[in-house]
């Protein structure tokens, strides 16, 4: 790779294998007549009948809790009213089958709750899949909190006990995991709690289309050899966990990732940083050209902003200069930016993100444009990029917190120059550092206009060492 313009790259690569994202689209005849053709004899007859057992679930789930106080709840109800236990497995399995799962295959052993407490199931694509809670007699799960407010899921997340998680709320997490911890230290006293993969994919409907349209589904669920910690993952929970992962990825297939959840977004490290993987600036793009903002005026905003006459602003001057009636967008986007004390935000960040979403404008202009934004003159006329300036634009464009970008900064100055980062060293981070560059050649590339492929993922700190042209001369 040449020193030039690394963002300038003939053919443009796949995005690699994202565990969080899962779609389907028919190809070739025969799927296509499937889910064309047969969708609309089978879908109504089986939608049908499905929905007819799910809704006799719903009255016999809530009588298994009926008169229970929360003191009965926090203990194992298994062992009581068991009859409705077996009848709700029995609606479970009815339904499940009408939607075309006719059978199962099972690949080793299940391994009973004294000797493996907890289960673990992977990876999770669509709402079906708790249909493995069936093949295991309906262990209590893991699941959101939102859950509980959809007819019949509820209930029946109330009857097998389910522990509710809010991504949204870091205690509501922490609480799950004691509950889990006490629940698997039980001795067997509750049944194997299981947690699933979360997923992004095809819709609800497009989701039972395609299902239902099946003469039938091949579903095979393979129980993995219990994994018992050695002392060294006692000591250190994250080895445990990405040990667990690389076995579960290896019998599936698939290569084991990096990724990870911070509340509902999945990230990637990236050194010192946790990217989203699909940056939130995006979003902010499609409800700004869904309400008709002009494009081709972000230049002359920009140009304000250079020029010094733009600076803080509140909602309404927002709303102004971006011509905006709609409250509940620019709301939306007023909030997606950073406040001071006074509740304004900063002009340069808005006119940043809106520049990013030109797919006509390379890397190199867009790092540039960054540099050029929020870098000051000092006393000696030199223009450096202090540690807020960097944090601003790593904050705007991926929503990076000021500590993570900090640590990234004080790496990146030199003792050449330790009060601040120059146009030359911002360039060279944004444009051929060995591990960062990716933000900006490929994280902060327009969705539509192509991406070039990332790294393999970084674990934290694995870009750490000071960038220099001569290191990275030898990279290229």
């Amino acid at each position: 790779m040449s020193v030039g313009d690394p963002g300038e790259v003939a053919g443009v690569e796949e995005t690699p294998f994202n565990p969080f994202h899962h779609e389907f689209h028919p190809e070739g005849f025969w799927q296509k007549f499937r889910f064309y053709v047969l969708g609309v004899i089978l879908f109504p007859l089986r939608f049908l009948l499905a929905s007819i057992f799910l809704f006799l679930m719903w009255p016999i789930a809530a009588l298994r809790v009926a008169g229970m106080t929360e003191e009965d709840l926090s203990r194992s109800i298994r062992q009581r009213r068991t009859i409705l236990h077996h009848l709700i497995y029995l609606l479970s399995r009815t339904m499940f089958f009408m939607c075309g799962f006719h059978w199962i295959t099972i690949r080793g052993r299940r391994a009973p709750s004294s000797e493996a407490p907890l289960l673990v199931v992977a990876p999770h694509s669509t709402f079906f899949d708790p249909i493995v809670t069936v093949v295991c007699d309906l262990p209590s799960v893991v699941s959101r909190v939102e859950n509980l407010k959809i007819p019949v899921i509820g209930a029946l997340l109330r009857f097998n006990q389910s522990i509710m998680v809010s991504r949204h709320d870091p205690a509501s997490r922490k609480k799950v995991v004691e509950e889990v911890k006490r629940r698997a230290t039980s001795d067997g006293g509750w049944p194997q709690p299981a947690t699933i993969w979360t997923w992004k994919g095809n819709g609800v409907l497009k989701v039972l289309w395609l299902t239902m349209s099946q003469f039938f589904i091949n579903l095979e669920i393979e129980f993995l050899p219990v994994y018992n910690p050695s002392p060294e993952e006692r000591a250190d929970p994250a080895l445990y966990a990405s040990n667990v992962q690389k076995i579960m990825a290896k019998a599936l297939g698939k290569p084991a990732t990096a990724f990870e959840l911070m509340g509902d977004t999945p990230v990637t490290p990236i050194g010192h940083l946790k990217v989203a993987v699909d940056p939130k600036i995006w979003e902010i793009g499609k409800i700004l050209k869904k309400a008709g903002f002009s494009f081709d005026s972000v230049q002359g905003l920009i140009d304000l902003c250079l020029e010094g006459v733009c600076s803080r602003v509140g909602l309404e001057e927002l709303a102004e200069k971006l011509d905006i009636r709609q409250s509940d967008v620019i709301s939306r986007v007023f909030n997606y930016f950073h406040k001071d004390s006074a509740g304004m935000i900063d002009f340069r960040e808005v006119s940043l993100v809106l520049a990013a979403q030109d797919a006509t404008r390379s890397a190199e202009e867009l790092a540039k444009l960054a540099y050029d934004l929020f870098a000051v003159c000092d006393s000696d006329g030199c223009f450096l990029l202090s540690a807020d300036g960097f944090s601003s634009i790593l904050r705007s464009l991926l929503g990076t917190p000021p500590s993570d970008s900090g640590k990234v900064y004080t790496e990146l100055l030199t003792h050449v120059e330790p009060r601040g980062l120059t146009r030359d060293g911002f360039l060279g981070f944004a444009m051929h550092h060995h591990c960062y560059r990716h933000l900006f050649l490929f994280y902060l590339r327009p969705p539509a206009s192509g991406r070039r492929k990332p790294p393999s993922t970084q674990e934290n700190g694995g870009c750490a060492g000071k960038y220099s042209p001569r290191n990275q001369r030898k990279l290229d």
